[in-house]
């Protein structure tokens, strides 16, 4: 393997408290250690369709954000993204099999009758628009190479997290729903290829004199905003499914 670069060594540092952070969250140990079936398929019901509007532009943003290193001539990184961008096509369509699948699961077991459309009226968690955000801001800037940064954090969490998300869902919910969680559990799978093609992405941009601060605080708020995100999960999936019907939440 190759030696990690001292540029590199100094982001990890930077980015740690971050990571730390985000490994004592409620969300992501949410995910990782509820042994409740009920309380994690209501979880996963809220983080699948929730992750749609998270995933649908990835393929565009990644793009996007090559598109806007080749004008500032970071050609290389703007060349490796949006050939990256191709590998993103279309993986918000595995999540609408999912929740189909989740809700379908729900209905049978608590006789209720669920929809996508239900979910909807929720409205979105603020998070879900903070991630938006935060790559429209990065496509934008004088730092789009920044997206790297968002890549590596995020597809990390499917390696270091991953297997023991996968692992408590199964041990949860039985092996059944294993179908439920395709988009996880192929994450899972690529992420650890994506993980290693990011970080020579991100030494490459590190050798082109990118912005190392720039970087780090890309990557931070990715983490930041990702945690979020599964906190408010985890927090809707205790304030409106441990009803005994859904229904008895969109009527009070």
């Amino acid at each position: 393997m190759k030696k990690e670069s001292d540029q590199f060594k100094l982001y990890n540092k930077l980015v740690h408290p971050a990571r730390v952070s985000f490994m004592k969250s409620p969300g992501i140990n949410f995910f990782m250690c509820e042994n409740s079936p009920k309380k994690m398929l209501a979880f996963l019901l809220i983080w699948t369709a929730s992750s749609i509007k998270m995933t649908e532009k990835v393929e565009s943003w990644i793009k996007r954000a090559g598109e806007s290193c080749d004008k500032l001539n970071f050609t290389e990184v703007g060349s490796k993204l949006k050939y990256h961008s191709q590998q993103e096509a279309d993986h918000d369509k595995m999540l609408v099999d999912d929740v189909k699948f989740l809700i379908q699961k729900w209905n049978s077991i608590y006789s209720d009758n669920l929809t996508f459309e239900d979910l909807l009226k929720l409205g979105s968690i603020p998070e879900t628009q903070y991630y938006v955000d935060l790559h429209e801001n990065v496509i934008n800037s004088e730092h789009p190479y920044s997206q790297t940064a968002i890549e590596y954090e995020i597809e990390r969490i499917s390696v270091v997290y991953g297997p023991r998300m996968v692992e408590n869902v199964i041990n949860t919910l039985g092996e059944e729903f294993e179908t439920g969680i395709s988009f996880l559990a192929e994450h899972v799978l690529l992420d650890q290829g994506h993980t290693k093609f990011n970080i020579d992405l991100m030494e490459k941009c590190l050798a082109a004199n990118a912005d190392i601060n720039q970087l780090a605080n890309t990557g931070s708020s990715a983490l930041k905003i990702y945690s979020g995100f599964l906190d408010q999960c985890s927090l809707l999936s205790f304030s409106i499914f441990g009803r005994d019907k859904w229904n008895s939440h969109l009527t009070t």
